[in-house]
């Protein structure tokens, strides 16, 4: 939504945006990345965003920074707290 806004915005000759995610669970001992957290497993979220139209080379680069920006994204990757409230009622 964030890349949408933009890029309309701007007015860019964007023709169409797909977004992919993936959800993978790697033990940690298996992981080549850098990852926080002290479970024996890492989660990985893959993101592939297909960008239809024609954007010079700025526009691109300004495109994918952008992407990374959204808030979703943001919270994602700073690892939320969760607080949880259960109520049983009856």
């Amino acid at each position: 939504m964030t890349l949408l806004l933009y890029v309309r915005r701007k007015e860019w000759p964007l023709e169409g945006v797909t977004v992919e995610c993936t959800h993978e669970r790697i033990d940690r001992s298996e992981y080549r990345g850098e990852a926080g957290g002290d479970q024996p497993w890492v989660d990985v979220i893959r993101q592939r965003i297909l960008i239809t139209g024609n954007l010079d080379a700025k526009q691109r680069d300004r495109v994918h920074y952008i992407a990374g920006r959204c808030p979703i994204h943001r919270m994602l990757e700073n690892a939320p707290v969760i607080e949880e409230v259960v109520e049983v009622v009856g």
